[in-house]
């Protein structure tokens, strides 16, 4: 009897990939500070706001400093200054730009669309079709071309194609009438509606504008709308409709929030 054939040993176009250094690791978070403080520097230059422009002045000696520590080997304290000078550029872009050009505004929403997903998810695994999973993946490929550009510091471009696969994400759960929504599912998407309430609220301050407001009332509807569904066991009008509620608080924020 033919013994058996003893394994081949891993091939190295298939082994593991060596774990990344902590000076290239370090190295990438400086490169992506650079592009925040690039597209941070054209917002503020054409705002002409002084204070957004000592926050970018901030941001720049910080981001400087980074190099510095980095050139020394100091990749700890490098890390340390470079996220500072991002979070400057941050503040700064804040301050005299619109939220869709706010990386920190436009993380919040990319989450909204990775739940979202994960609730899409959830209701395919109940028996959807083929044609399904592949509208799903396609949205998740886009997601994280949305995740690529913001790391890459366009947030304005991650807001606006992460808001296209939410679309498609609803779209979808519309097609989807013959499948069952869990409770779970439900009850999660309405738990993440209301988070975006309170981040909307310290968004737009105690005194949101006329059409602000008018979009928080609307968000307000669909949500007593959601909980009615939910109360009813109609957990898929209550998932749609807490994913409108989102929208709809999105909207208050782009055209209400203040800035300066």
């Amino acid at each position: 009897m033919k013994p058996a054939e003893k394994p081949q040993a891993q091939s190295a176009s298939t082994a593991e990939p060596a774990p990344e250094s902590e000076s290239d690791r370090v190295g990438r978070e400086i490169d992506r500070t650079a592009r925040v403080l690039e597209r941070a520097r054209r917002s503020v230059t054409r705002s002409k706001s002084s204070r957004a422009q000592r926050l970018l002045a901030s941001a720049l000696d910080f981001q400087s400093d980074a190099g510095a520590a980095y050139k020394d080997h100091q990749y700890a304290r490098a890390e340390r200054l470079t996220d500072a000078a991002r979070n400057y550029a941050y503040r700064a872009t804040r301050m005299v730009g619109p939220p869709r050009e706010d990386p920190e505004y436009v993380e919040h929403v990319l989450q909204r669309t990775d739940d979202a997903l994960d609730r899409a998810n959830d209701v395919l695994k109940n028996g959807a079709e083929r044609w399904a999973w592949d509208q799903h993946e396609e949205l998740k490929r886009s997601q994280k071309d949305a995740w690529k550009r913001f790391k890459d510091g366009d947030a304005k471009q991650a807001y606006k194609r992460t808001l296209a696969v939410r679309d498609g994400v609803l779209k979808l759960l519309g097609k989807l009438e013959n499948l069952p929504v869990p409770r779970a599912t439900a009850e999660k998407a309405m738990s993440g509606a209301q988070v975006a309430f309170q981040q909307t609220s310290k968004e737009l301050g105690p005194k949101p504008n006329a059409e602000a407001a008018r979009f928080v009332r609307l968000a307000n509807d669909y949500l007593a709308k959601a909980r009615e569904s939910f109360s009813r066991k109609n957990y898929r009008s209550a998932l749609l409709q807490a994913k409108v509620v989102e929208r709809q608080l999105e909207r208050a924020v782009d055209v209400g929030r203040p800035r300066g």
